[in-house]
């Protein structure tokens, strides 16, 4: 477990070896909000800039090594050099991009196309994670997801 319900995220975290994910509790029932695996920053944004606390929970899908970045320490390099400013900016850029474009996919493809995207952008993630999250991280059911996946490998086998 890195951050749980309730916590004050005051930290960005890169993750040097393992996979990780952002989750929360909606009736009962465990939706995954985000995936990230090596070489990437994960935090939980509102509570980050707002200090209050988070209703999403992070922890480790797999064994996992991060380094915890404080919020403090990272305005202070960033304000004395110019090069961790521009990577700090990159890090919300990014995740606003990101969260836009799963918005998007969300709202605007069907559940072939949302499985075939995850396949093509982040095969890491099709390889790695269990069928439940990757079910839930694309918003179907798991029954959907099998559905999905033998379509897909049936119409690769043609």
């Amino acid at each position: 477990m890195i951050l749980n319900e309730g916590d004050i995220c005051n930290c960005l975290f890169y993750i040097e070896k393992g996979f990780i994910r952002q989750h929360y509790l909606k009736h009962d029932k465990d939706v995954i909000e985000h995936l990230v695996c090596e070489k990437d920053v994960v935090w939980c944004i509102d509570s980050y800039f707002n200090r209050e606390p988070t209703h999403l929970m992070m922890d480790a899908v797999e064994n996992s090594v991060l380094w915890e970045i404080p919020r403090d320490i990272m305005e202070e390099l960033s304000d004395a050099n110019g090069d961790i400013a521009y990577l700090y900016r990159s890090f919300f850029e990014n995740s606003l991009m990101f969260s836009q474009l799963k918005a998007d996919i969300l709202r605007f493809e069907s559940a072939n196309d949302r499985y075939a995207r995850l396949q093509q952008h982040f095969p890491e993630i099709t390889r790695r994670a269990p069928l439940t999250i990757i079910a839930s991280y694309l918003q179907m059911t798991l029954e959907t997801l099998s559905r999905v996946r033998a379509s897909i490998a049936n119409a690769e086998s043609k």
